[in-house]
């Protein structure tokens, strides 16, 4: 439905793997992901490996603002390139 639904706006359905995944590993994700409603969606499998470990796209101390910068500058930059539902 994505390329016969160009005005559709889509779920976003964002995967946030534990500690060590990293995005080499998103083949070994057990799937089908969850059904939503029974709708198409859009999967976003972030890499959470930084340079310290694992962010867990939080802040702290050692890796910054993650967990900012996810929510605040990730993630609509996400619905407005994947035409995602903002709510």
């Amino acid at each position: 439905g994505w390329y016969d639904e160009p005005e559709r706006d889509w779920p976003l359905f964002l995967f946030v793997s534990g500690f060590g995944a990293t995005f080499e590993g998103f083949r070994s994700v057990d799937w089908p992901a969850p059904p939503l409603s029974g709708e198409d969606y859009v999967v976003v499998y972030p890499d959470p490996s930084c340079p310290f470990g694992h962010s867990a796209f939080l802040d702290s101390d050692v890796n910054g603002p993650w967990g900012r910068a996810f929510v605040e500058e990730l993630l609509p930059a996400l619905e407005g390139r994947f035409r995602g539902i903002a709510d």
